[in-house]
């Protein structure tokens, strides 16, 4: 690789990002940034009512259900569905990850 090859590919590269990170919209309460008539536009909209209404529950696709397998101790054989037991169900994602903190890592 030539230095002069390098040097031309990597000054195409830095105009490529430099035109890349202006068009992308950029939120920050900097004025320097984001013009402050911006964010009063956007205080102004909430005030009206006027934003996105976020569901009190984020439903999952399924209703998940755990379930938990006993072990015997002491050589005593059970059969699956006397060792087998319903440790929690959710049906929504604040319920799930609720129960998944919850849960006893295997070991």
């Amino acid at each position: 690789f030539g230095s002069s090859n390098f040097d031309s590919r990597g000054a195409d590269c830095c105009q490529l990002l430099h035109a890349v990170s202006r068009s992308m919209v950029w939120l920050s309460f900097n004025s320097a940034i984001t013009p402050a008539e911006e964010l009063e536009e956007d205080e102004a909209l909430e005030e009206a009512g006027c934003h996105a209404e976020v569901p009190v529950a984020l439903p999952l696709r399924h209703r998940w259900v755990v379930w938990e397998q006993l072990m015997t101790s002491g050589g005593k054989s059970l059969s699956y569905s006397e060792s087998t037991r319903q440790t929690a169900t959710c049906e929504t994602v604040e319920e799930f990850w609720k129960m998944w903190h919850q849960l006893p890592q295997p070991s």
